[in-house]
């Protein structure tokens, strides 16, 4: 703004105002004053600046400031999985033996997955002329929890089952959910030699030569299984049949089972121990010696055992998670093997916390235990099948493999070959052949075995008791007398 006796300079974006007056101008600080409000500066007008600019006639004095608007900041997402796992289908690792694996992401219930921040709003400004200016917008996000998620008042996005977390993105919308099953549309071939996931796997086709499957749940194939390996932490069923092939339904249940009952054994002998070292610092010759040597002697006093039983509770579930990283993590049983060694206490209190974490691994190895794992399929030749309940073939049958269940083995056609163990019971229609392939079915003392019809060359053992045929077998029950001998008795 020009006028004969003054300059009025406005910055670009009217945020600040210069002043040069000329030398002829008469007029005093009031009427500058007037002069400078009829100009439109209504704000930001600074302290004696006017004054200056009286002084200073001839040059360019900043008489007027105004406030910027303030930026804020943008809502923000923190993964605690990255995002690319999330959107993607696979995590693809090179393992020892240079064969890829494919690990489906997943989570376990509780578990969170990303956390919400939401920006900071910013703050309005105001130029020289009076005008407000507002901030630049901030980017909103919308978090929306589908299936499988909670999202908590703190803005955290937690699993509420165990499954495959899956985002579904669209602009400004994030929406999470998490599956408990992997859905495999078409054959497993060579080219995903190796898939994992810590839940329920599905395969809509066949699981083809050198591939092999690795699940914490159910395994569901609704084709064959060919030269090929399945692990499940709960049952696998197969709709077709099961070829050179080895499958594991449940994990080393005797294992599990054993390194619960030495877990308890721990608990009990810590149990005491914090009243112990309570009374025992009562004392005061004993007040300043530390809490791991007082430890350390009441252990060698009263157990004596423990150091060797959390070695061997060391053995047992390094053996019983062996190539299951999935029920390792799930587990995490080195961590709480480390806060059960003596040395790393220096209270009573962190003895009870070490509890409470022995506590709460003893009810995961109880919840495990209590799996159902079965497998179920329609024929097999040549495999190796292990269950920790039942398996049960329900048209051709077995042939030349190898079967171990838990509790009970079932086929509804014939057994040739190969070996047949069960805890409780077999129940097989035809044992053997006319030529005499030798077959051999076991249970354990208690248990039954039972045949419409079984060959020469079938070899039936209950317990350590052996018989084998010599004859054709018809509709018989196989199990021990009152003496402990094994008896053949009538087909119920």
């Amino acid at each position: 703004m020009e006028n004969p006796q003054w300059e009025l300079v406005l910055s670009e974006d009217n945020l600040e105002a210069k002043l040069c007056l000329s030398p002829d101008f008469l007029g005093d600080i009031k009427e500058l004053r007037a002069a400078v409000a009829a100009a439109g500066i209504k704000f930001g007008l600074l302290a004696g600046a006017l004054e200056e600019a009286l002084h200073k006639r001839g040059c360019r004095i900043t008489i007027a400031r105004g406030i910027p608007p303030r930026a804020g900041t943008d809502d923000t997402i923190i993964f605690n999985i990255p995002e690319e796992e999330l959107t993607g289908e696979m995590i693809t690792k090179l393992d020892q033996d240079l064969r890829f694996s494919y690990q489906v992401p997943s989570v376990t219930e509780g578990e969170v997955i990303a956390a919400w921040q939401p920006g900071q709003a910013g703050a309005e400004g105001q130029d020289v002329l009076g005008r407000i200016l507002q901030p630049p917008k901030i980017r909103r996000l919308q978090i929306m929890c589908g299936r499988g998620t909670e999202c908590t008042a703190d803005g955290i996005v937690k699993a509420t089952a165990a499954g495959r977390p899956s985002l579904f993105r669209s602009r400004q919308q994030y929406r999470f959910e998490v599956v408990p099953v992997y859905l495999h549309q078409q054959d497993l071939t060579i080219d995903m030699p190796r898939l994992k996931f810590a839940g329920d796997i599905v395969i809509k086709g066949n699981v083809t030569e050198g591939t092999s499957i690795e699940a914490l749940g159910n395994v569901d194939i609704l084709g064959d299984v060919i030269g090929a390996a399945v692990t499940a932490g709960q049952s696998v069923r197969v709709n077709g049949n099961i070829i050179r092939s080895t499958i594991q339904a449940g994990h080393n249940i005797q294992a599990l089972k054993e390194a619960e009952t030495l877990l308890e054994e721990l608990k009990q002998q810590l149990a005491v121990l914090p009243t112990a070292i309570k009374q025992l610092q009562e004392q005061s010759p004993l007040q300043h010696i530390p809490v791991p040597v007082v430890v350390e002697k009441v252990l060698a006093l009263r157990y004596p055992t423990y150091r060797q039983a959390l070695t061997q509770l060391e053995t047992v579930l390094s053996s019983a998670t062996k190539n299951i990283p999935g029920l390792a993590a799930m587990l995490d049983w080195q961590a709480v093997l480390s806060r059960l060694r003596t040395k790393k206490w220096q209270s009573a209190a962190q003895i009870d916390q070490v509890l409470d974490l022995a506590a709460a691994l003893q009810r995961q190895l109880q919840h495990l235990t209590a799996i159902k794992a079965d497998i179920v399929c329609n024929y097999t030749l040549n495999s190796h099948l292990k269950a920790t309940q039942n398996i049960t073939i329900k048209r051709q049958g077995s042939y030349h493999s190898q079967l171990l269940a838990g509790d009970t083995i079932s086929i509804a056609g014939i057994a040739r070959g190969g070996q047949l163990q069960a805890r409780a019971a077999i129940k097989v229609n035809k044992v053997g052949s006319e030529a005499g392939a030798a077959t051999t079915l076991q249970v354990g003392k208690k248990g039954v075995i039972e045949v419409l019809t079984a060959y020469e060359n079938t070899n039936f053992m209950v317990g350590t008791n052996k018989l084998t045929s010599t004859d054709t077998i018809v509709n018989r029950t196989v199990k021990l007398n009152k003496d402990a001998r094994i008896t053949l008795l009538p087909r119920s």
